[in-house]
This record gives structure tokens, C-alpha cells and sequence, in this order.
């Protein structure tokens, strides 16, 4: 049987393809170049070495480009230059190239899974934490140890209140004016923020002025619940999107930001 190698020439530039008849090949569309090997050659051995010429770039030397999207020069693919042994090491190739790549995609399904059970993992030592067993093993499940019991949150915090509900005039540099997308797990990011003027910036912290130990949570978008602690004395302001916790002096802000991120009272805050 014969195979062909196709290249797509549209907006997926050198993405490469083996068909088994030139039959199935005219369905797919007109930006496509068909290629035809000789017996000694490999179509699989070639379409891997395409791959990684892409990978690598050289068909960026081989466009032309055009009003619309770039194309690749038929006279430059021809002189392409490609490593060629014989036949037999060809296909030894392939057969190298398929077992690795096989044993790539299980390695990240079993890395995917051992993700999904970190997960499981943290959330139930969170669960443990919060109810107690994780460092008490006599308490039943439901009971809380001597000596716990229950507080609400604003009896815990000086201060709870979310960033301005406005979106002020932004400014090339200034005060930097972070939303939920600067929260992160690992703390506030200034690598992408808004900046704002210092007078609206004062006004700005009359309702909501994060410092160093507070802790902030996204109360909307993709990420709502992802909650960090203040880590920085770098001076920044906050939009409506981002909630802003102040927990008391006798009690610890890591420690709330756990229960936070604990399993049962996180799904309340969503």
C-alpha cells in the first residue's frame, strides 16, 4: 500500500499528516501539499523528522508569506535537507520513537492521576485538621476536642471588607491595583497589575488597605475561593473582586487561611 505524507500550508503551517490513499487526502481541502516517497523511504521515518524540523523552526525559513497567512515555498521545501539512512534503521526508528512516545503518554496519565489523589489527599488533611483528628486520634468524627468550639468569622477578624467597586483611571506606572487574577496561591503577583494614580490610591485604601499578614480571597470569576496571605510591605491597592481579611492579634492568619481553604467551609464560599 502506498502512503502519503501531507503538509497543511494554512494557518497550522508544516503540520504534518499520513494518509493510506490519495483518495481520502482531497476531502480535507486545497492547503495541503502531498508528498510521495520512494520505496526506500520511510513515510513514518519522514513524517517524524518533520515534526521536529517544525518544532524547531525551519519551516519559518521555507514561508512565504502572503496578505492573508504565510505558506510554505514548494521550491524551498524540495531543497530541504533530511538525515537519511538505510531503510531497515529507518523503521528501527520509528519503532524506537513510538515505544518512548507511548511510555511518555502513560508516565503523564500516571502523573495526572497522582495529581488527582495530592489533591484528594490535601483536602482530607484539611478536613482532619479542622475536625480535630489530625492531631487528636480519640476524637469521633462530628465532636470537637475539649477546649475547641465554634466562632464565626467576624468574630475572629478586625476587619473584613472587598476592594473598590469601581474601576479607577489606570495609568502607565504608580500604585499598583491588583484584581483576582493577581491572587495567587503562593501570594499577591505584580507581575501583570494596573497602576493608579497616589491620590486615587489614598481614596482606595479608605475602604480597603491591605498589608503584610492579611489575607485576601477572589469572591468572583474563574478562580472564586482562591485565597492567599499578604506576603510583601510593597504598598498596592485592591479591586471589588478580591476580598480582604484582617485576623485579630491572638489569632493566627495562617492558621485561618487553612480553615479557609479547608474542604466544608470553602465550598460555603463559593
Amino acid at each position: 500500500m502506498t502512503y502519503y505524507l501531507v503538509i497543511l500550508t494554512d494557518i497550522h503551517l508544516g503540520k504534518t499528516a499520513i494518509f493510506k490513499n490519495q483518495a481520502s487526502i482531497l476531502i480535507h481541502g486545497i492547503n495541503l501539499l502531498l508528498i510521495r516517497f520512494k520505496e526506500n523511504v520511510s513515510a513514518d521515518f519522514l513524517n517524524y523528522q518533520f515534526k521536529y524540523k517544525r518544532r524547531v523552526g525551519e519551516f519559518v525559513g521555507i514561508a512565504q508569506k502572503s496578505v492573508n497567512q504565510s505558506s510554505i515555498n514548494q521550491s524551498k521545501l524540495k531543497n530541504l535537507d533530511f538525515i537519511l539512512p538505510p531503510i531497515q534503521v529507518q523503521k528501527h526508528i520509528v519503532s524506537k520513537i513510538e515505544e518512548l512516545f507511548s511510555e511518555l503518554d502513560k508516565g503523564i496519565e500516571e502523573l495526572k492521576t497522582a495529581q488527582q489523589q495530592l489533591k484528594v489527599y490535601r483536602q482530607a488533611v484539611l478536613k482532619w485538621a479542622f475536625e480535630g483528628r489530625l492531631t487528636n486520634e480519640d476524637v469521633k468524627e462530628g465532636e470537637l476536642p475539649k477546649g475547641w468550639k465554634y466562632k464565626k468569622l467576624s468574630e475572629v477578624s478586625k476587619r473584613i471588607t472587598d476592594g473598590e467597586h469601581f474601576r479607577p483611571i489606570t495609568q502607565e506606572t504608580g500604585i499598583p491595583f491588583l484584581s483576582a487574577k493577581d491572587v495567587r496561591d503562593t501570594g499577591v503577583s505584580f507581575d501583570e497589575p494596573l497602576f493608579i494614580s497616589e491620590e486615587t490610591a489614598r481614596k482606595a485604601l479608605q475602604r480597603c488597605d491591605p498589608e503584610k499578614g492579611d489575607i485576601l480571597i477572589v469572591s468572583r470569576g474563574a478562580t472564586v475561593g482562591r485565597l492567599c496571605i499578604v506576603k510583601t510591605n510593597k504598598f498596592f491597592c485592591l479591586l471589588g473582586s478580591v476580598i480582604l481579611i484582617k485576623a485579630k492579634i491572638d489569632l493566627s492568619n495562617e492558621f485561618l487561611a487553612y480553615v479557609l481553604k479547608s474542604p466544608e467551609i470553602n465550598r460555603k464560599l463559593i
